[in-house]
């Protein structure tokens, strides 16, 4: 049984999908394998959603990872969903900074 762990344990990798996704298809296999009597521990289940990342998440894999105690599970995803959300915020800011730039020229000229 956990000789094929590594095997379950290989959603989509995030780069293909958001990081969210990629985190509930981590969780949705972590609870079919509970079903089936499967019990992959804290480490196995980190080690997946932090090696998983893409490589935008640097930052926030290395806080985590280095971070003392080591965090659980839900605190691992919000933190990863806080850091994909401000990331959002950051790009829309950006766009709109050059969107009013933009407008700014086209309207001065």
């Amino acid at each position: 049984m956990y000789e094929s762990l590594p095997t379950l344990l290989c959603p989509v990798p995030q780069s293909c999908i958001g990081v969210m996704q990629f985190v509930n298809n981590v969780l949705t296999v972590v609870c079919q394998l509970k079903s089936i009597n499967g019990k992959p521990t804290k480490d196995q289940i980190t080690d997946k959603l932090l090696i998983g990342l893409h490589s935008s998440f640097t930052a926030v894999h290395t806080n985590i990872f280095l971070h003392t105690p080591e965090p659980s599970i839900k605190e691992i995803t919000a933190t990863l969903k806080e850091f994909k959300d401000n990331e959002t915020l950051l790009w829309i800011s950006d766009i709109s900074q050059y969107f009013s730039i933009f407008l700014f020229y086209l309207f001065t000229k």
